[in-house]
């Protein structure tokens, strides 16, 4: 197209203060939709409005404004979210800002060569495909993907058990691009009935069919009793305060703090649980005490008859007491970069961050290494492969805290029945990261079981259904329990896996391949004489346009005589 009909087309739509409305409008919902704050009619409502803007804006200026907006939401978004420093930061929100700038370029500068029932899919398919290049180098994961925008949403969630998070992403955003469509076309059906229809006919299905596997497909299977245990660990940063540099008294206030590890542990047994799983870390002692610990901890497991699920942070020796003493303090008091404090290096020397498993007879089942951390934890990475085991209780994985946010990480525990995931969060990072598990069960078909310190502690079904939870920022409770289904349930994700994001990644080639040869087709017919296009699209494009100039003209024309005829009559008559 030339470049009056181009100018033409952006300025059509809205015009001055219309425009930033739009994109302020836009903003304000994109803080309501992640982050700290999640409001998941938001997560389809803002980007409509910045749709509207970036297709009635220019290039160069109008982006590098919504560019800016973006950057600074994302400041509110993620403050204190993220246990990420400074610079690190600045630098990484730097890099989510450009991520989320680039789906809107690319349908501002594709949409107008594709057909109609075309245009709204490339802003969902870039987001999808983006997720799917860039999650796995993420140090959080799909932490921040649009799909988590829609927790408790029960029928769409269902969704994940084909797609997977990827699919959710792209719902919500096709619904945002038509839309926007829509309300560019001045809500005329006639002219948006093609891209109106399809998207209809997905939600009705996907919502019908969610609603159905909800209600029919029914786990019957029997309940295991699982405790957890959120031991608080003032008490023990207070000792440890007062005890300083005394190797005596550092050694007597981890035994206390282990004491209450062991006797809440006990308390769940009495509650009747066969399963009891301690939170990310419960524990944190030198190298050489491990063995010490492992005897004791399956001793505990022995005497109660039960699976024990033991966390610990294990750390090479210090070289003076005083770091020992400086081994836990409170989260609120801390500087962000040292977060969680399960992770914090002493001395520069690598933590592992693991669980350990024992059996009804004090046998040790095996271990799992945490294997995902933040940049600036220093921690020694396990090998990335969930622990199985098989029970009489169904067959139990085990991860820890971030790990949960990989989804090809838990996928590798196949046909897993529950996966237990202790956890340590963070105020301003609580509930939502816990919530965010959930994902994981519908996903895989297995309940989740989450004990988790500092957040909120949850076990959940195979559809994504709370069973059990404790928010121990509310609560003084240092354990929970649920009754969770023994048996999970088969899902279409768990074999197929990402079949759907990367088949957004070949719709994305399409959707380039389409809009280069319509260029092209265009630039030629241009070239050779200019003559009238034939693409329909293009000629009702083109004919809209010219419609909205010859009214802009003639409201001109009217207001210069208007103008006319107000000026002749304040003129004074001449004698």
């Amino acid at each position: 197209m030339n470049t009056d009909v181009n100018t033409a087309r952006r300025t059509s739509g809205l015009v001055g203060l219309q425009k930033y409305g739009m994109l302020l409008m836009g903003i304000f919902l994109v803080i309501l939709a992640g982050g700290r704050f999640v409001t998941p009619s938001a997560a389809f409502l803002a980007p409509v409005f910045l749709l509207r803007y970036t297709r009635n804006t220019s290039v160069k200026t109008g982006l590098v404004l919504l560019y800016v907006l973006l950057f600074l939401s994302l400041l509110v978004r993620m403050h204190d979210y993220l246990a990420v420093a400074r610079p690190m930061n600045l630098i990484l929100i730097a890099g989510l800002t450009v991520l989320e700038l680039l789906p809107f370029v690319a349908d501002r500068m594709l949409r107008e060569y594709l057909p109609t029932f075309l245009r709204p899919l490339v802003l969902p398919t870039v987001f999808v495909v983006l997720g799917i290049l860039f999650s796995p180098l993420m140090p959080f994961g799909t932490m921040g993907e649009k799909a988590y925008t829609q927790i408790g949403n029960g029928e769409l969630m269902q969704l994940l058990s084909v797609t997977g998070t990827h699919g959710v992403t792209f719902v919500i955003l096709w619904f945002a691009a038509t839309m926007a469509s829509f309300w560019d076309s001045g809500f005329v059906w006639q002219r948006n009935r093609t891209q109106l229809m399809p998207l209809a006919l997905c939600l009705m299905i996907i919502l019908v069919a969610g609603g159905f596997r909800i209600i029919f497909d029914e786990n019957e299977s029997p309940t295991v009793r699982i405790g957890g245990v959120v031991v608080d660990k003032a008490p023990l940063r207070q000792s440890l305060q007062i005890a300083g540099v005394d190797q005596q008294a550092v050694d007597a206030a981890h035994a206390t703090h282990f004491k209450a590890l062991v006797s809440t542990t006990e308390r769940m047994v009495s509650a009747g649980a066969v399963i009891v799983s301690w939170a990310e870390a419960s524990a944190t002692i030198n190298k050489s005490r491990e063995e010490e610990f492992t005897t004791t901890a399956a001793e505990v497991a022995k005497r109660n008859s039960i699976y024990l699920v033991s966390t610990l942070a294990v750390m090479e020796e210090a070289e003076n007491n005083e770091a020992n003493s400086k081994l836990d303090k409170p989260i609120e008091n801390k500087p962000i970069e040292n977060r969680p404090i399960e992770n914090r290096p002493i001395e520069n020397k690598p933590i592992e961050n693991k669980l350990v498993v024992f059996g009804p007879n004090g046998e040790n089942l095996g271990q799992y290494i945490k294997a995902r951390s933040l940049w600036n934890e220093n921690n020694v990475e396990g090998d990335g492969v969930p622990l199985i085991i098989d029970t009489p209780h169904g067959k139990l994985a085990f991860t820890v805290g971030f790990d949960m946010d990989f989804p090809a990480l838990l996928r590798q525990a196949g046909n897993a029945d529950i996966v237990i995931a202790p956890a340590a969060d963070w105020r301003t990072l609580a509930p939502h990261h816990s919530l965010m598990s959930t994902y994981r069960g519908v996903e895989n078909g297995l309940a989740v079981f989450r004990p988790t310190y500092n957040g909120l502690s949850l076990a959940s079904d195979s559809h994504g259904r709370i069973l059990a939870r404790t928010d121990h920022f509310r609560s003084d409770a240092e354990s929970f329990i649920a009754d969770v289904p023994s048996k999970g349930v088969d899902t279409f994700y768990t074999r197929a896996g990402d079949w759907f994001a990367w088949l957004s990644v070949l719709l994305l080639l399409v959707l380039f391949l389409v809009a280069f040869l319509t260029a092209r087709k265009r630039q030629k017919r241009e070239m050779q004489g200019g003559g009238e296009p034939t693409d329909p699209d293009e000629v009702r494009d083109r004919s809209r346009i010219t419609a909205i100039q010859w009214r802009e003209a003639e409201r001109d024309n009217n207001l210069h005589r208007n103008n006319q005829i107000k000026s002749q009559l304040n003129k004074k008559p001449v004698k």
